[in-house]
């Protein structure tokens, strides 16, 4: 209704579609809980493959740190499938060749707390954790073969 130009479909299928190098970024908000490790590494093969050098890939997922979350309002859906905690989205990230692959906490502000600089010093720290988890990555802007 709104003259936006959007695709229903599958994702992947959508993905395989587009050419090398078309896109500035990919953005996948609440998505990767909702498909297994081998869609998630499908997802960000794809994602490297489309965006263009200096382009930006962002994951949003819900942030498992966060006692509630992590073990009783994740359950609530019954298509979530992946827990993914937030170093090994970096890892996995940078492995499929993304360059400074960060999380981040979002807050119900929408201001980003590095992942980094939270402590996790206390039971009161985990169920205070911020809901949601955001990765932000760039695909280098040159690419050493």
């Amino acid at each position: 209704d709104k003259s936006l130009n959007a695709v229903y479909g599958d994702a992947f299928d959508f993905l395989q579609s587009q050419p090398d190098n078309s896109a500035c970024g990919i953005s996948a908000f609440h998505f990767i809980e909702h498909i297994d490790f081998k869609g998630i590494l499908n997802l960000i093969s794809q994602s490297y493959r489309i965006i263009k050098p200096g382009g930006v890939l962002i994951f949003e997922t819900p942030n498992i740190a966060n006692i509630f979350v992590g073990f009783y309002d994740f359950f609530r859906d019954f298509s979530h499938i992946s827990h993914i905690h937030p170093e090994t989205l970096e890892f996995v990230v940078r492995y499929g060749g993304f360059l400074n692959a960060e999380c981040f906490f979002v807050t119900e502000f929408q201001k980003l707390i590095p992942f980094k600089s939270y402590k996790f010093d206390t039971l009161d720290d985990y169920i205070k954790a911020p809901r949601d988890l955001a990765l932000i990555a760039y695909k280098p802007l040159t690419i050493n073969k």
